[in-house]
């Protein structure tokens, strides 16, 4: 991992306060983080990645392991999108969500 700045480093460092629940159920903060090329068992032109699904309310974090793809069912409410320094992608929402997975995951 590369050296960030302090400041940098403690936004990141944030993320280890929320406490892992394998039973959660709604979130509003989705991090994306890229692993290695989908091919040849997923979408060829993908990769697989980490979905880790954060509840602010509750402070906790759901791990979601080597999925190709994110869908939307319905409208969403998406506040902000960012790519952070460690490559990882946000997406952050005004309200709570829930998911169904299988090799893609879809948002509720």
């Amino acid at each position: 991992m590369p050296d960030y700045p302090k400041e940098v480093q403690g936004k990141i460092d944030y993320l280890s306060k929320y406490k892992l629940d394998d039973t959660q159920k709604e979130f509003n903060i989705l991090h994306m983080y890229p692993q290695e090329l989908a091919f040849p068992n997923g979408f060829y032109d993908s990769m697989f990645f980490n979905l880790h699904l954060f509840n602010e309310i509750n402070m906790t974090k759901r791990i979601l392991k080597y999925h190709d793809e994110l869908r939307f069912d319905t409208f969403i409410d998406i506040q902000i999108i960012r790519i952070f320094a460690d490559g990882s992608t946000i997406i952050k929402f005004k309200s709570m969500h829930r998911c169904s997975t299988g090799q893609s995951i879809t948002i509720e």
